[in-house]
């Protein structure tokens, strides 16, 4: 015996905005596998659901509009992830200050991802206590609370980089940060900081272990959060430490992110808002066959907007929006899913598409 799901009233089922950046940048290859790749849920969303360009290419800056904040640029992340890392939510200034390897390319400076370094404890300490001159000679603090994110508080002039060292990754890059403001006060920081990270013993012993060496600190997201009002009914759920950040900032339910929406729908509540950020596709289209990005979107597909989807046909989700920040925004609600004459979107024309809105 089959038995159907009853439909939920649309009215008071929760809506589901979904941030999931590099989703639909292309791949830098073409060939037939596009035609052939077949992602049915993605492909009707698209179809009659509304798609427009997005502006906006800091996954940040998204979260917080979602999240009823205004808006600054940069978004003080140095702040709102300092609250997920360290629990201290304050009001005074602080910057993300991100140990990074810089390697020296025929084009200039380029960052490595951090992830490679695997900092240890003991040696996170040590490269602390080498830096620790550089912040106190300007009344600054520095903390250390894992191996990926330090942070620095304090009377801080300008901004810093505009966005992390992910965004930079493979990219030649100028350590000191392009701010007209103080930029001699930077330029001096950035030196003395690479200047006590070579003379660290830690670096020493990296080199001669043929491991990566911490040359550079990454200062970016510097500012004060004031949050506003938080957003009745809304949670969030991803695995960067800036939007669960924002939910101990706001006091608001932040989950890690699951493998897929199952988990997320069954915790969602009537008349709530379902914030999600997967940032595992942030980097989809850069340097991948058209093979590994038809296996990207497969997954994006199995794990999320297939079931969603389904759960937008029994009126148990009242809307979903699909943003790729910088690139094209897909919403689907109650309305939009009944345009009948509206047909699903091919994969290799959804590229074209999105490629023409952008």
């Amino acid at each position: 015996m089959v038995v159907l799901s009853v439909p939920a009233d649309p009215m008071s089922a929760p809506r589901l905005i979904l941030i999931v950046p590099g989703l639909f940048t292309p791949p830098i290859e073409s060939d037939r596998n596009l035609i052939r790749l077949r992602a049915p849920a993605l492909q009707w969303v698209v179809g009659r659901g509304r798609v427009v360009s997005h502006n906006e290419d800091s996954v940040e800056s998204v979260v917080l509009a979602v999240g009823g904040q205004s808006t600054q640029s940069p978004p003080p992340a140095g702040a709102i992830c300092r609250a997920f890392d360290t629990g201290n939510i304050s009001s005074e200034c602080c910057m993300r200050a991100d140990p990074v390897p810089l390697r020296l390319t025929r084009f200039g400076l380029s960052v490595d991802d951090p992830r490679l370094l695997a900092l240890q404890p003991d040696e996170i300490q040590r490269l602390a206590q080498a830096l620790a001159p550089v912040f106190e000679s300007r009344s600054l603090q520095l903390e250390t609370p894992n191996s990926l994110r330090w942070y620095v508080s304090g009377e801080i002039p300008g901004n810093g980089h505009p966005s992390s060292a992910e965004r930079s990754f493979g990219d030649s890059v100028d350590p000191c940060p392009p701010t007209s403001e103080q930029r001699s006060w930077w330029q001096q920081l950035v030196t003395e900081t690479q200047m006590a990270l070579h003379g660290s013993p830690v670096n020493t012993e990296r080199e001669e272990r043929g491991l990566s060496v911490v040359n550079n600190l990454w200062y970016w997201g510097s500012g004060r959060f004031d949050p506003a009002s938080r957003v009745d009914g809304l949670s969030v759920w991803g695995d960067d430490a800036f939007e669960l950040g924002l939910g101990r900032w706001l006091g608001i339910p932040a989950e890690p992110l699951p493998d897929n929406a199952s988990n997320v729908l069954s915790r969602a509540s009537d008349r709530s808002s379902v914030l999600v950020v997967d940032r595992s596709y942030r980097h989809a289209g850069d340097s991948v066959s058209a093979n590994n990005w038809c296996d990207r979107i497969g997954r994006f597909e199995r794990a999320w907007c297939s079931p969603l989807l389904a759960e937008l046909r029994y009126a148990r989700l009242s809307s979903l929006a699909i943003i790729d920040p910088g690139r094209v925004q897909a919403m689907i609600d109650q309305t939009t899913r009944k345009r009948w004459w509206r047909r699903p979107v091919r994969v290799d024309n959804l590229i074209n598409q999105i490629n023409k809105s952008v």
